[in-house]
């Protein structure tokens, strides 16, 4: 138990709780978080890259402009609120931008941001390109969020769970999950 806990290959959200209970998560693995409209879901995944700063991590947004992650990522690791974070650079705070800067080029200098509507074959050909990037596998990729990948082979309704069982049928490829 001791070493399946202490697994250093498996993605921990940073919260004990779920963390002790999955034991992380590991390659071959999807990961769907769902809930209502502004139920913290993204908030979760920036809760988890905070707390592994030094992970390889592909975050493909679909929906938020990378500056906006890399601003609340930033505010949550300075205890921040965002809005307040985001005045002080407006209001051209040195402080703030080089707190912005050492995070975005530091702490999280291996987190990558694509802020681009993507098909299928659009996250896969962004997988390969910050595995050539890195030199290795992220150890976590995260889709925020499933309706919005590009498309019009999935149905009416937005094809989430068609868009769904493709990327299970993706992951189980991929020697690293997917959020």
């Amino acid at each position: 138990v001791i070493e399946a806990l202490a697994d250093d290959d498996r993605f921990q959200l940073g919260l004990a709780p779920i963390d002790v209970l999955v034991r992380g998560f590991g390659p071959k693995q999807l990961i769907l978080v769902s809930g209502f409209s502004h139920a913290a879901k993204s908030q979760l995944v920036l809760n988890a890259i905070y707390r592994n700063p030094t992970k390889r991590i592909l975050f493909l947004s679909l929906d938020d402009p990378a500056e906006l992650l890399l601003l609340k990522l930033v505010a949550l690791s300075e205890n921040v609120a965002a809005d307040y974070l985001e005045l002080q650079i407006r209001e051209g705070s040195e402080e703030a931008k080089l707190t912005l800067r050492q995070a975005v080029n530091h702490t999280y200098a291996n987190l990558l941001v694509v802020d681009d509507s993507l098909s299928m074959s659009g996250i896969e050909q962004a997988i390969a390109e910050a595995t050539e990037y890195w030199g290795a596998d992220p150890h976590l990729v995260v889709i925020d969020y499933l309706a919005s990948i590009a498309g019009d082979d999935f149905g009416e309704d937005g094809g989430v769970r068609a868009k769904a069982a493709a990327l299970k049928r993706f992951v189980k490829s991929c020697d690293f999950p997917i959020l």
